[in-house]
């Protein structure tokens, strides 16, 4: 395994994510159905998926290994889910360390199916993307503290990431990138079409509901966000679904400083909590996650 190869695929999808997390912040503060936003990359993906094999050729693949991709992309579509919600109910500096508990999932996943055992430097470095995590997940509200409104959703979004990750990673290890990832886009697709189809009376209301400015910046933001897919992904096929999964703490760290340059220019664009506490805490957890990512680097 080349180490910086699979690191610097995986940390530029991730810096990419990080911004277009940020305006799906904003974007979700606007939008009242989380299922809207799930389906327009789930049907966006797929055409653009097409669009980039234009280059590149697909292998022959089996049934079964097919199989595993498309499900991929079925279990991304559900994890997306999650995720708007959580996003769009807490502080987006708040929602993404958290998930930090996904790498633990991933890793014991990975053990129990694959023997695939880690590192003592590893497993102590997905620890502290655990603590990392636990760190954030309560937040202060007068004199108490109380959980925060996104744990549930992740904790879900976690469980399913962790099946996600090795599935994609099966697909992409018995056949190639394009082709493991073009067949999970197909799942992807499939997902947000039953979306459209099952709950179609509500996503027509949204569309409508938005302006055109709205439209047009959720599908740019959407489009850009795929670029990520294409680099993070791509870093499946070098490195295990855990250690790619780990750098993903990291994003914490970039999604925090973008929100606190976003919100000092404009403090209700993402509704930010700008007290000293709060960024406080956030900081003590982006520690956690940077000296976790260092380990994984050097392992």
């Amino acid at each position: 395994m080349h180490t910086m190869s699979w690191l610097f695929f995986a940390l530029a999808g991730m810096t990419i994510w990080s911004a277009t997390a940020v305006a799906d912040r904003y974007f979700l503060l606007n939008v009242r159905s989380p299922r809207f936003y799930v389906i327009v990359p789930c049907l966006l993906q797929l055409p653009l998926m097409l669009l980039v094999l234009s280059f590149f050729g697909l292998q022959q693949i089996d049934a079964f290994t097919l199989g595993v991709g498309v499900m991929s992309g079925v279990l991304e579509a559900a994890i997306l889910y999650y995720l708007f919600v959580a996003i769009s109910s807490e502080e987006v500096s708040r929602v993404f360390p958290l998930t930090g508990l996904g790498p633990m999932l991933t890793m014991l996943f990975a053990w129990l199916v694959w023997n695939d055992s880690p590192t003592h430097i590893q497993f102590f470095a997905l620890i502290l993307f655990m603590i990392g995590g636990i760190v954030l997940s309560f937040k202060r509200s007068g004199d108490r503290f109380k959980a925060s409104r996104a744990l549930m959703p992740i904790a879900l979004g976690s469980l399913l990431t962790s099946a996600f990750m090795l599935s994609l990673s099966f697909s992409i290890a018995n056949t190639d990138f394009w082709t493991g990832f073009f067949y999970s886009r197909i799942g992807f697709f499939l997902a947000g079409a039953v979306i459209a189809i099952t709950w179609r009376s509500e996503l027509s209301r949204q569309w409508r509901a938005l302006s055109s400015g709205l439209r047009t910046g959720i599908i740019t933001n959407q489009v850009v966000a795929f670029s990520g897919h294409i680099f993070y992904f791509f870093s499946l096929s070098l490195a295990s679904p855990a250690l790619v999964q780990a750098t993903l703490s990291m994003q914490s760290g970039i999604i925090f400083m973008i929100a606190l340059l976003v919100s000092f220019l404009n403090p209700g664009l993402l509704e930010e909590s700008m007290e000293r506490r709060d960024i406080l805490q956030k900081i003590i957890g982006i520690i956690f996650a940077i000296a976790a990512t260092y380990l994984l680097a050097i392992a």
